[in-house]
């Protein structure tokens, strides 16, 4: 972890793909975080920060805690978060309007909901 956190130190900014998954049998649910950014010899790069489980309701206020719980581990603030993409739940949406941080919808996971 201290070796991503000294790459990620370098990154001016960063953008974050962020999702929810449940298994089918909802055993398990997970909400994962992605940092991506362009390095100092402007090579793109990117870390899986966090896999981390949740508990309790997929609230915007939970997911919140979980993702900031994250960001602090790798000493990132909200001033070096560029976008964050994510799907189009309503609680995705209100979850980056908490963190008063830029948002977009994920088109891959629109395309998605339209074929199933």
């Amino acid at each position: 972890m201290s070796k991503i956190k000294e790459k990620i130190d370098t990154a001016p900014f960063i953008s974050f793909t962020t999702d929810a998954w449940s298994s089918k049998d909802q055993s398990h649910q997970l909400l994962s975080l992605t940092a991506h950014f362009i390095n100092e010899e402007f090579v793109p790069s990117f870390f899986v920060l966090s896999a981390s489980s949740i508990s309790g309701r997929h609230t915007a206020e939970n997911l919140m805690g979980i993702l900031n719980e994250s960001l602090e581990t790798f000493a990132i603030g909200p001033d070096r978060i560029h976008v964050v993409l994510r799907d189009a739940a309503a609680n995705m949406k209100r979850m980056t309007n908490l963190m008063s941080v830029s948002s977009m919808d994920c088109f891959a996971h629109k395309l998605q909901l339209v074929y199933f």
